[in-house]
């Protein structure tokens, strides 16, 4: 009896990347990659100066997908303390100051 094989396989897990610069020990970028059969046609830049230290030593390492997210909800922490809050100041936006 001949067993049952799907024809297509299922979709593999992304392989996750960091750049990083060795000089001044910062994490550049992230990124993530599904790789296949057919060939990707995304061409990207290589980064070959640090934009922070001007090293030229650039190394992209595999990192695991745990990482991966520690990496962004770090960043994402930083991008929300970055963010100027406009209504902070604007004492009119507190219900509670509004008394009639």
């Amino acid at each position: 009896m001949e067993t049952y094989k799907p024809k297509y396989k299922k979709r593999q897990h992304p392989t996750y990347y960091k750049t990083i610069c060795p000089d001044c020990d910062l994490i550049l970028t992230v990124r993530w990659a599904y790789f296949s059969a057919l060939p990707t046609h995304i061409h990207r830049t290589r980064q070959n100066v640090c934009p922070f230290c001007q090293g030229t030593v650039i190394q992209t390492v595999k990192i695991n997908q745990s990482e991966y997210i520690a990496i962004n909800q770090q960043w994402d922490i930083v991008d929300l303390s970055e963010i100027k809050d406009d209504n902070l100041s604007d004492w009119t936006s507190w219900g509670c100051l509004n008394e009639t």
